[in-house]
């Protein structure tokens, strides 16, 4: 909104001369030229007078102390205080309804309360580009998953983005057209779009934004509790930018409540600015999976709760250019909730196949062959299959962030926290299976090769993000053990393997070379192309293979002498004594 506006006012009875004096101050002490606006003592709206009505008066021969009300508009193209959208909305309604002009105003168009009072003047062209989302410039704080695949993928559509991350190598490698990170298809996307619509930086730009997308960490500490300090940085790194219309996007996971008690007030103090007021706020989360973001981002529905009106309508149009469905929530609150529940959800029905995995080991069945002929055929609630472990940043993290939410109003969770501590003893778990194998072959695990195979959280879709992947935990027992371990995955490049610590990178060939045992700890499809006879062969006999996804059959590794084959709830052609529950 234009600020000073009372600077256009003039009254009826006042002279063509000294509107002619406001027209000409107007465009220094508002921004605005070409129209007075004609208003009565309370700011009501009477008429305007344009400069091309003081010319046409003087042509007439009409006085210049003559008063306002002979010449001035009694009917401008007025309309009411809405948002820019739906302000365009109402004048090309009221321009189609009538034989009025548009330039009858020299162009501009006139804002009113619902009293009819003046609270603003803007030009019709102003409001075009306001309208048009795609004129908006768009800052992306935080340039991980979340952040540049959504800075890709706004840019792809036309958006000018500017993402600004802290790390100067990631920034270095960006400005080379080099993600950080393996993402599909994002790598092509980078490429062409860096430095055209594409920009990146360690701090903000100069150029004013109008939108803030905040998209940094939020990590829990020892205790699982949220860590907010980076959310916390990037709200002063804004606050400092901050200008009235502006539209702020929280889309990191945070608990209940945050964006309302942290970020609001962090905002108004560096800003100096009012939230909902004279900035818009909003929350609006990141729902995609790793290895196809750059698809989900246009397809999943998009989840948005703001703190005011203006706010939710922003966030729709700029949603709306890359994704179809878009779902308003009542409140910022709702819209965390979602991104919380969702995740929670998924972690805890994990925990459900993994516990029934570690109950079958206790009856010596298949879990996966359990739980596939439960699905069979079964049209209600699929149960997912075991694994050996639950990692990634989302799965490991949000439960313990609905948790602290709930605790937070008093209310001390049971399932939420039970499911985490089963997912996370998974890898513990297969720890175990390998410690038994060494004592029924009598060998020292100080003494053994290990070949780990699948570093990523996930093996498919393919990413390379090794944060909070079970793996890591699985190689934090062997390396504690003194095991010297291999490692491999399809997709992490060896350099990152080896920053792992106690972890050789090798081949998949040289993995199974005098390997005692193998670790498949993800489902990457590439592993069913193994030539697996020839590769075991190779290794030291007796040698156990620990298929944590049941990716091959027992027989496949039966075929070869002295190799065994385990899952995570059955061990094939071995038998050991378990000397503790297999539970957590």
């Amino acid at each position: 909104m234009t600020r000073n506006i009372d600077a256009l006012f003039v009254k009826a009875d006042q002279t063509i001369r000294q509107a002619m004096m406001v027209i000409e101050r107007a465009p220094h002490l508002v921004g605005l030229s070409g129209i007075a606006v004609v208003v009565d003592d309370d700011r009501h709206l009477i008429g305007v007078v344009t400069d091309g009505d003081i010319r046409s008066a003087i042509l007439h021969g009409v006085s210049l102390d003559e008063p306002l009300r002979s010449i001035m508009s009694v009917d401008p193209i007025a309309v009411r205080n809405h948002s820019q959208p739906m302000m365009l909305e109402e004048v090309m309604q009221t321009i189609k309804n009538s034989t009025r002009m548009l330039d009858r105003g020299a162009g501009k168009i006139v804002v009113v309360d619902e009293e009819n009072r003046v609270v603003d003047v803007v030009s019709f062209i102003s409001l075009l580009q306001q309208a048009d989302i795609k004129t908006k410039k768009v800052a992306i704080l935080g340039l991980g998953f979340v952040g540049l695949t959504l800075a890709a993928v706004l840019a792809d559509i036309g958006f000018t983005v500017y993402g600004v991350d802290e790390q100067e190598a990631v920034v270095a490698s960006l400005k080379q057209g080099i993600p950080h990170f393996y993402e599909s298809g994002l790598a092509n996307q980078v490429r062409y779009l860096i430095g055209k619509r594409l920009f990146v930086d360690r701090s903000l730009p100069e150029k004013e934004c109008d939108i803030y997308i905040i998209s940094v960490g939020t990590p829990v500490d020892q205790h699982h509790q949220p860590v907010l300090d980076d959310v916390e940085e990037a709200c002063h790194q804004v606050g400092k930018l901050l200008k009235v219309g502006d539209t702020v996007i929280l889309r990191s996971t945070v608990p209940v409540g945050t964006t309302r008690n942290y970020c609001l007030p962090w905002l108004e103090e560096v800003s100096g600015l009012k939230g909902g007021k004279d900035f818009s706020l909003v929350f609006a989360p990141e729902r995609t999976i790793a290895g196809k973001a750059l698809k989900e981002l246009r397809t999943l529905p998009q989840i948005i709760g703001s703190l005011d009106p203006l706010g939710a309508e922003v966030a729709t149009a700029l949603f709306r250019e890359m994704t179809p469905m878009i779902i308003n929530l009542n409140s910022l609150e709702a819209a965390e909730m979602v991104k919380l529940v969702n995740n929670a959800f998924r972690d805890t029905i994990f925990s459900f196949a993994n516990e029934v995995a570690l109950v079958c080991e206790q009856y010596g069945l298949d879990a996966f062959e359990v739980i596939q002929a439960a699905n069979e055929g079964y049209p209600r609630d699929p149960i997912p299959l075991p694994s050996p472990g639950v990692g990634g940043v989302c799965l490991k993290k949000d439960p313990y962030l609905l948790r602290s939410t709930a605790i937070a109003k008093g209310l001390e969770p049971t399932i939420l926290g039970r499911s985490r501590l089963v997912n996370e003893y998974m890898p513990y778990h297969v720890f175990r299976k390998f410690q038994r194998f060494c004592q029924s072959t009598k060998r020292n695990p100080s003494e053994t090769i290990v070949f780990v195979v699948g570093f990523a959280f996930k093996g498919w879709p393919e990413t390379s993000d090794m944060r909070d992947s079970s793996t890591l935990e699985l190689v934090r027992y062997l390396h504690q053990a003194g095991v010297t371990i291999r490692g491999y995955d399809p997709v992490i490049q060896p350099q990152a393997l080896q920053a792992v610590p106690g972890v050789q990178p090798c081949t998949v060939s040289e993995g199974f070379r005098g390997a005692d045992c193998i670790f498949i700890m993800n489902n990457h499809p590439s592993y069913e192309d193994w030539n697996l006879y020839p590769l075991l062969e190779t290794t030291r006999k007796p040698a156990l293979l620990i298929d944590g996804w049941h990716i091959f059959r027992p027989d496949d590794a039966g075929r070869c002498e002295g190799v065994f084959y385990s899952t995570l709830s059955q061990d094939y052609g071995w038998h050991s004594t378990t000397d503790e529950t297999s539970s957590p």
